[in-house]
């Protein structure tokens, strides 16, 4: 099967064809504008990048510290979709096998170690702030 779906795993810069500039992010009915850019144009992807709020791709034209969802626009030539899957396959195998090292080293906390040590740096105790 083809796609025109952006390959954030090519870091090789390109143009790129922007499908659309409103998206609703949570699913909820609320949409987000993105202003600066217009359905249509092509832009020139320099650098794409994998964040836990999305699949981020970074415009010569337009700078923006934490990029756009790539989902707002498509390659302009179809690639094999194949090769995209085989590609997010092997980097969450990475992120996978990364996790399994830094557990069996002993660099994973649990959750409520994790909390303990907010709580104790920021002085939050029932529900109140001490300053520091």
């Amino acid at each position: 099967m083809k796609t025109k779906r952006v390959n954030v795993f090519n870091q090789e810069i390109r143009e790129i064809r922007c499908v659309s500039n409103a998206f609703d992010y949570f699913g909820d009915g609320t949409v987000f504008t993105e202003d600066k850019l217009e359905v249509g144009t092509m832009y020139t992807l320099i650098k794409a990048e994998i964040h836990p709020y999305g699949m981020m791709v970074y415009l010569k034209e337009i700078e923006n510290k934490y990029g756009f969802q790539d989902f707002l626009f498509e390659e302009f030539e179809e690639y094999n979709l194949e090769e995209y899957e085989k590609n997010y396959e092997n980097w969450l195998l990475g992120k996978l096998e990364k996790g399994m090292e830094d557990a069996k080293a002993g660099r994973i906390k649990s959750a409520s170690e994790v909390f303990r040590e907010i709580r104790e740096k920021y002085g939050f105790d029932s529900g109140t702030v001490k300053a520091k």
